[in-house]
């Protein structure tokens, strides 16, 4: 909800799990319409915010979020837990970074197999960058 908030201008919108029901033979029964939850950031806010995530995925921690011909913006994160635990790797962004089609987030949880020696880069913005693709049929 977050990137996506950012990436829809600082509007974070009610999460839904579905756009109508239909019956058997695709009559619509009833439809959802988006809602908005908050307004916790400006657009300049989250113009601001945006570009300094297109930074993270151009030269930042997040280059391995990069999707040829696609601006993305994005933030890794690699979170301890406790002494000689594995990380907690992810990875949250959108793309198109200026006019979104998907906002994403994927957590890893146990260090990726990695124990401490993974990165949020490493192995959570690979699969950010592989779901982004197939929403953007790139």
């Amino acid at each position: 909800m977050v990137s996506a908030g950012i990436a829809n201008g600082g509007k974070v919108m009610q999460p839904s799990l579905v756009d109508s029901i239909t019956t058997s033979d695709l009559k619509t029964v009833e439809s959802f319409s988006p809602r908005q939850y908050s307004d916790p950031l400006s657009s300049s806010e989250s113009a601001d915010l945006t570009e300094a995530m297109q930074s993270v995925v151009n030269a930042g921690t997040g280059t391995n979020a990069k999707i040829d011909g696609v601006d993305v913006a994005g933030k890794t994160g690699t979170a301890e837990g406790g002494t000689g635990d594995p990380y907690t790797l992810w990875f949250t962004g959108s793309a198109p970074a200026k006019d979104p089609e998907v906002a994403v987030a994927v957590v890893v949880g146990d260090g990726g197999g990695l124990g401490q020696s993974g990165v949020g880069n490493t192995v959570a913005a690979p699969v950010a960058k592989k779901v982004m693709e197939a929403v953007l049929n790139k």
